[in-house]
């Protein structure tokens, strides 16, 4: 009797077995009020798109983690597969070489350049109009094909920050004259250190920016990627994240309107 075969065979089914019964496990960037860390939220983080996914992986039945990370860390640890995902960031062609992303946006950010209030600098939509002012951005955040372009472009100081919130704060400190942000973020931690009437939005808007969940392409979880979307596009039919956005942001659309 072959018992040792047998016995390989039914080892490596319950290997298995208990490697696809292992939950999910997702990134999130502190990125309030979109996503943060939360003591007193069952998984460890709350914000609108924490809450999004949440309700549609509970719908889909999986078990799941969510770690809160800065933002670059976030990228590195889903890039090299050390996780299976990431929730809440903009699409580039660079990340899309090692990510798999859901088709079906969370939401869209509103990108605007922002200013102490009372600033007299003249933004006319082109980066070309601040040549010669500094821009902060946080370290590893896309904000758009139109800004990563410009910041590439070498025709803008562009100065880097740990951190979302270290980057308003130089702002708000005169160590830098504008900052790339979504609309939200940047008044929510303005906000936050007692500073939001300092703080203007500059005219026009950058751009309208979809924002997603993506998978590790060392994951291989594509099936799961699509099974996702799917329930993300039945949450957005059915009002489902209507409501979502209403409870974070009021009657504000999020939508690309």
């Amino acid at each position: 009797m072959r018992v040792f075969p047998i016995l390989l065979i039914v080892m490596l089914f319950v290997a298995g077995t208990a490697e696809a019964a292992e939950p999910l496990s997702f990134v999130v960037p502190e990125y309030p009020p979109h996503s943060f860390a939360d003591s007193s939220s069952p998984h460890g983080a709350s914000g609108l798109s924490v809450d999004i996914v949440s309700a549609a992986l509970d719908k889909m039945g999986v078990s799941y983690t969510l770690k809160v990370y800065p933002w670059a860390r976030s990228l590195y640890l889903v890039e090299q597969g050390v996780v299976d995902g990431v929730i809440n960031l903009y699409m580039t062609p660079e990340r899309q070489q090692v990510l798999d992303y859901c088709s079906e946006p969370l939401f869209f950010e509103r990108v605007y350049l922002f200013a102490r209030a009372g600033t007299t600098i003249g933004w006319n939509g082109d980066f070309r109009s601040i040549a010669g002012k500094r821009l902060g951005v946080a370290l590893g955040f896309s904000h758009g094909a139109r800004a990563d372009a410009a910041k590439v472009s070498g025709e803008i100081n562009i100065i880097e920050f740990y951190s979302m919130q270290e980057n308003i704060n130089a702002l708000m400190d005169g160590n830098v004259d504008v900052v790339l942000s979504d609309s939200d973020v940047a008044r929510y931690l303005a906000k936050s250190v007692g500073k939001e009437g300092m703080l203007v939005a500059l005219n026009p808007i950058v751009e309208s920016v979809p924002s997603y969940v993506a998978f590790s392409k060392k994951r291989n979880l594509q099936q799961l990627r699509d099974r996702l979307d799917e329930v993300l596009r039945a949450m957005r039919e059915n009002g489902d994240i209507a409501l979502w956005e209403r409870k974070y942001y009021g009657h504000q659309d999020k939508s690309d309107k």
